[in-house]
């Protein structure tokens, strides 16, 4: 699959790249920096349609939750980027997939942090986007194929960054296969090593994807730190 740059709302993606516990910076930043803002409360005023009375913070937090209103901001802006405009009232069901994927490596990273989230989120904006201006092209709609699930699934150390994990492993299990993948890895194979094995033409790819990836989420930490 082609990794588009992909414009997304910059602000969620913060608040997907952060620490949402009560305690956390992002939960900070949405409760102080973000919440009054009229383009976010323009947002949650279609996001929380349903609801009557006040949209205050206090409000909200108590009746979703921070994942009841992640969802639903979610649904939100991936409506508007599939169709061109926002929805009247927010319906849950085209995230039901990224929700599914969510759970599936959920005990790969820390809780508190959505970057699990935010990878399948990206995926389907990508999706509709590619959907968008290329009408007549084949797609298909998962996020992640299962073997790379599986792959995931097998780390046993957790990490904030899934995202990039998730990224790297996609591109592996797609070039090289699952069984020479995991052969690299249980002999203790880094990226570098795997990143060896790869085709010139497989390797732009991959580059041109981080690339497209990091620039839609706003996140340049993987090319100054060795993370992946």
């Amino acid at each position: 699959m082609y990794f588009d740059y992909v414009h997304m709302p910059d602000e969620f993606c913060t608040l997907l790249k952060s620490n949402m516990q009560t305690t956390g910076s992002g939960y900070q930043f949405l409760r102080k920096n973000l919440w009054d803002k009229p383009h976010f409360q323009a947002i949650l005023s279609r996001a929380c349609a349903d609801i009557k009375g006040s949209l205050s913070f206090e409000r909200i937090i108590n009746s979703l939750g921070w994942y009841g209103l992640r969802d639903r901001l979610a649904s939100t802006y991936l409506y508007h980027q599939e169709h061109g405009y926002y929805p009247d009232i927010v319906l849950l069901k085209n995230i039901e997939d990224i929700l599914h994927f969510e759970e599936e490596i959920k005990n790969q990273t820390l809780e508190g942090y959505g970057r699990h989230f935010l990878y399948a989120f990206y995926i389907k904006m990508n999706l509709y986007y590619i959907k968008r201006t290329n009408p007549k092209g084949t797609y298909h709609n998962h996020l992640m194929s299962k073997s790379s699930i599986e792959v995931v699934k097998s780390f046993s150390r957790k990490t904030i960054d899934i995202d990039w994990l998730c990224m790297s492993i996609h591109h592996f299990v797609e070039y090289l296969g699952e069984d020479k993948l995991r052969q690299v890895l249980a002999e203790g194979g880094s990226y570098k090593e795997l990143y060896k094995l790869l085709s010139e033409p497989q390797r732009y790819s991959i580059n041109e994807n981080f690339l497209s990836y990091a620039s839609s989420i706003r996140d340049d930490s993987p090319f100054l730190f060795a993370q992946v």
